[in-house]
């Protein structure tokens, strides 16, 4: 007799565990997806690749910056990117870079003004949806003039003028000055 009860009483612990186990499991509102368990896994700190300009150029009055960003998990999985911004260290604040769903980014930013007298330091913070951050800076150098890079090579007769871009500029006008007077007709 007393058999008996023991196995109807381990059989009524095991039926109530069976079932609490079905409602746990039944009343969950959303279950895990893939992108949360990435998101939860996610340890590794997103990468940022500037293609312009690159450490040691000539800034001028405008200065366009471009490059990529990406975000891999510990599985190789793509994460998400949540911001991108850029500081010139000692003379703005952080402005936050647009990011395109390729992880491109591209700003033109002015760099003229009150404390752009010499060199500056370009400052990059890239954070993913986890809070892993990273951090890139580039040092530029300042142009002679609001041209940055500018060049003459001379030939017979002839001079080529060559520079970098200035970053919005359709046209650019050229003036040929003899004793501090423009000269007409270059």
């Amino acid at each position: 007799m007393k058999k008996i009860i023991v196995n109807l009483f381990t059989k009524s612990i095991l039926i109530i565990a069976c079932f609490l186990t079905a409602i746990a499991l039944t009343s969950c509102p959303n279950t895990i997806t893939e992108k949360m368990y990435l998101q939860v896994e996610d340890a590794v700190a997103p990468k940022i690749t500037v293609t312009s300009p690159i450490d040691g150029d000539a800034y001028g009055a405008y200065t366009l910056i471009a490059g990529t960003v990406s975000d891999l998990s510990d599985s190789g999985k793509e994460g998400k990117i949540t911001n991108l911004s850029v500081e010139i260290i000692g003379l703005t604040g952080n402005q936050t870079i647009p990011v395109d769903k390729n992880g491109n980014f591209s700003k033109i930013l002015q760099t003229s003004g009150a404390g752009y007298s010499g060199d500056i330091i370009l400052k990059f913070v890239t954070t993913d949806w986890n809070g892993n951050s990273a951090e890139l800076t580039l040092a530029l150098e300042k142009a002679n003039g609001a041209v940055a890079n500018f060049t003459v090579t001379t030939g017979s007769k002839s001079a080529v003028l060559s520079w970098t871009p200035v970053p919005g500029a359709s046209s650019y006008t050229i003036q040929e000055l003899r004793n501090g007077q423009s000269v007409e007709g270059i």
